[in-house]
């Protein structure tokens, strides 16, 4: 590629992003935005915290929204089990959670629904055998009686049927759970029926499919939202189907839209563009960060009338260990970012500078996972709080965020500053 046709293709690419961020300027400015309440106070995939709680505060007719069994209502509407059908009497629906270690169970003194809520955690040993045996046990449900009174809902994120270890002496035969032994031990309790016991088992999906046609937790959400005339319950479900967008991994969630699903909307001939545009700018992002880190770090001991003293290559580390520095270098700065090669290789790169007009002397670290900088006052250099610079995750901000590296340069200058007084 001639450098002609190289400057054309990056002016076009460069006049595509312009408009891109033209556009996300122009959505912050109406208003437009991702900001989540809930996730600033809880992780997306907190099942317990998150997830099961707010379900559970949606679906439980006592809930203080004062929407009855409203919420209810959607969520068992959506559970498509030829067994399952009007299966909880609403008028005497009651929903428990966490009790006996089981996420929810709606029932109504007759009729039991276990559910399971998995997100990203593992299927338990015996989990769903042992909840089966603590309704049985707490409900006094005779064995003959189970197959019709007991149903199970498998609520997740990824899995479509639990691991066989979690129903333990049971067979899952397409949407039934058959009994297959006389007696199960559980470690801490056994499993004992007689006869046939078959459990109806439905999954139920958090994200709506259509091969095969499932309705999920977005669509209960969405259902709620729609028939919900309560201002504050309604925005509730607004939130919530924000954390729904959010921990699924197939689909776009933002508002303002990232680069990427820009450029997938763009024309095909654009969207080559961009994306050779985005493969270059990758392939040079570390080089130019580690040449960037080098250049400004210098300049700013130039500033303060400081240079590298090239004579130091070890720190003294207590009284005993001495710390090899590798040598403050762009190529060194990117290994570090890289985390290339054996750890000695990458580690630790840094210098000691030296004032021009005094003694002082300064040190500057790129340890393991922190920066260190301080004086260097002939006492061992310490892994401390107090050496170290507080600026987080110092690889992934710089590498992610469109200031990240320009706002703790500005960080590493203002410290030195003070520093070199």
């Amino acid at each position: 590629m001639t450098d002609t046709t190289r400057n054309k293709r990056w002016k076009k690419s460069l006049a595509i992003y312009s408009t891109f961020n033209e556009k996300r300027q122009e959505l912050k400015g109406l208003g437009v935005n991702d900001y989540s309440l809930i996730n600033s106070l809880l992780k997306v995939n907190d099942e317990v915290r998150l997830h099961t709680r707010f379900i559970y505060s949606m679906i439980n007719p006592k809930s203080l929204h004062y929407c009855g069994h409203s919420f209810l209502n959607h969520f068992l509407d959506l559970i498509k089990h030829p067994k399952l059908c009007d299966f909880i009497n609403l008028t005497d629906a009651e929903v428990l959670i966490e009790k006996d270690n089981i996420d929810l169970l709606i029932h109504d003194n007759n009729h039991f629904m276990i559910i399971e809520n998995k997100l990203n955690a593992g299927d338990g040993k015996h989990q769903i055998s042992r909840y089966i045996n603590a309704v049985k046990e707490k409900f006094n449900i005779p064995d003959s009686e189970m197959s019709a009174r007991i149903s199970v809902i498998y609520l997740s994120k990824k899995n479509t049927v639990p691991q066989p270890q979690s129903y333990k002496g049971f067979k899952l035969e397409k949407d039934i759970l058959v009994w297959q032994k006389t007696n199960v031990d559980l470690h801490k309790c056994n499993l004992s029926l007689s006869g046939k016991v078959e459990i109806p088992f439905y999954h139920y999906p958090y994200f709506s499919t259509i091969s095969p046609a499932k309705k999920g937790i977005d669509a209960w959400v969405d259902n709620c939202g729609a028939s919900c005339n309560k201002t504050n319950v309604k925005n509730a479900f607004i939130e919530y189907q924000l954390i729904i967008s959010k921990i699924n991994k197939n689909k776009p969630w933002k508002n303002i839209m990232t680069l990427s699903d820009y450029s997938l909307n763009l024309p095909l001939d654009e969207e080559k563009e961009m994306y050779g545009f985005m493969v270059e700018a990758n392939t040079n992002l570390v080089n130019f960060i580690s040449r960037k880190i080098h250049k400004s770090i210098t300049e700013s001991l130039e500033k303060y009338n400081y240079e590298i003293d090239s004579s130091i290559t070890t720190l003294k580390h207590g009284d005993i260990t001495d710390i090899a520095l590798n040598e403050f270098t762009s190529t060194h700065i990117s290994n570090w970012i890289n985390k290339i090669g054996q750890k000695s290789e990458w580690k630790n790169v840094g210098f000691v500078a030296k004032s021009k007009y005094s003694d002082n002397r300064v040190y500057f670290l790129l340890a393991d996972w922190h920066i260190y900088l301080a004086k260097l006052d002939g006492q061992p250099y310490k892994w401390d709080e107090t050496n170290r610079i507080s600026i987080g995750q110092y690889r992934k901000k710089i590498m992610s965020e469109s200031k990240g590296l320009y706002d703790r340069l500005d960080k590493v200058d203002s410290e030195l500053g003070v520093l070199c007084k």
